[in-house]
């Protein structure tokens, strides 16, 4: 975003007004009706310290286009339905969105993190249409004589999907609680710095699970599963792929989390709630508790030792990230499975993704596992 070329002058004759001109090589949605977009007004100084913000209606008199072109539609992977071009501005009205110094901060805070909040929603929402229709078409396609759900290896199948599917809806939601809490401005210093840390690192982690998610409902449809009139699958696996790269790629995520976890002693905080959250756990997870605990104690050293400026710290990081994402997400479905309305099934999911990601066993292989595999498909 430094390298920024567009330029913004302020217009002579309509106060408050600027005219933005220059090239945007990817603009999401193009035939929106407003483009929030950055410029560099003229004689700011170069990099991100120099850019604005700025809001630009699609028309001025409701049908002539606001002084911009569209060069080409992109011939995207996926999410399709989203018309995304290359466009080129030739003094197009823009109005600032707050502060002209502010921009790259407003970009982020109230762009990208918005962006990035939705994209860990839509993520969730692949995951749930994926599990419906595996599901649904594992119940009725037969083979030797019996439904295809009755088999063991199907039966394993949907059960990590629909266990990552929760997984995935709990940490979002309590990243959801954290965007309430500062829109109504009632957050705590601790919830905004938590809110850092979880809008990067929850959409890291759940747009990796999507594709993993879309991949098992496939084989479980087999090569119906492959064709495009069939089922929405293929859609599907294309459009969760582009949301992995969509508002910041993984190593991009990562790297602002380690940033930040450097410069703001983010991960303190996030240790710190971890451990509030599973006090309130029921005391009936007490295993489960116990080996989110001990991977949350494990991991701290060495995430600690990685926040340096060694190259190759970063890519320990980012592993080191993921499995503390997962502890988060653990940590949410135990919460929500000690509330008294939820189900045995709630139980059984929590417990299993515990095993899954938390285990320093071969969990998924012992008898207990199955017993776990029908508990979550009930």
């Amino acid at each position: 975003m430094g390298a920024n070329t567009t330029i913004a002058l302020e217009d002579s004759e309509i106060p408050g007004a600027w005219r933005i001109s220059g090239e945007k090589w990817f603009c999401s949605v193009v035939d929106a009706d407003l483009f929030a977009m950055t410029a560099r007004p003229d004689g700011a100084p170069p990099g991100t310290k120099g850019l604005a913000c700025f809001l630009v209606p699609r028309t001025i008199d409701g049908t002539s286009p606001n002084g911009f072109r569209v060069r080409r539609l992109k011939d995207k992977l996926g999410t399709r339905a989203l018309a995304s071009a290359e466009i080129d501005f030739e003094g197009a009205l823009g109005w600032p969105i707050g502060a002209l110094d502010e921009g790259f901060a407003i970009a982020v805070s109230e762009l990208l993190n918005t962006s990035r909040w939705l994209n860990a929603l839509g993520s969730t929402g692949i995951m749930n249409r994926t599990y419906l229709e595996a599901s649904s078409f594992a119940r009725h396609r037969r083979s030797f004589g019996v439904t295809i759900d009755t088999f063991d290896a199907v039966k394993e199948q949907l059960a990590v999907m629909r266990i990552e599917m929760a997984a995935a809806v709990a940490s979002t939601m309590a990243l959801t609680y954290l965007v309430g809490r500062i829109d109504e401005d009632s957050a705590s210093d601790e919830e905004i710095l938590l809110h850092r840390f979880l809008v990067n690192a929850n959409k890291y982690v759940t747009s990796i699970t999507a594709s993993d998610v879309v991949h098992r409902g496939i084989e479980v449809l087999g090569g119906n599963g492959t064709i495009e009139d069939f089922s929405p699958l293929p859609r599907l696996y294309r459009d969760a792929i582009v949301f992995e790269s969509w508002e910041g790629t993984h190593n991009v995520l990562c790297a602002q989390v380690r940033r930040d976890c450097a410069r703001l002693g983010l991960l303190g905080v996030v240790e710190t709630w971890i451990e509030h959250e599973l006090a309130l756990v029921a005391n009936s997870f007490a295993d489960d508790v116990e080996r989110a605990r001990s991977a949350l104690h494990l991991l701290g050293p060495a995430l600690n030792k990685t926040i340096d400026n060694s190259s190759e710290s970063a890519a320990l990081f980012r592993r080191q990230l993921t499995l503390l994402t997962r502890v988060i997400q653990a940590t949410c479905l135990l919460r929500s499975a000690s509330h008294p309305l939820s189900s045995d099934s709630d139980a059984a999911i929590a417990s299993a993704f515990v095993g899954l990601h938390l285990s320093t066993g071969g969990f998924a292989e012992e008898p207990s596992w199955y017993g776990f595999v029908d508990r979550v498909l009930s």
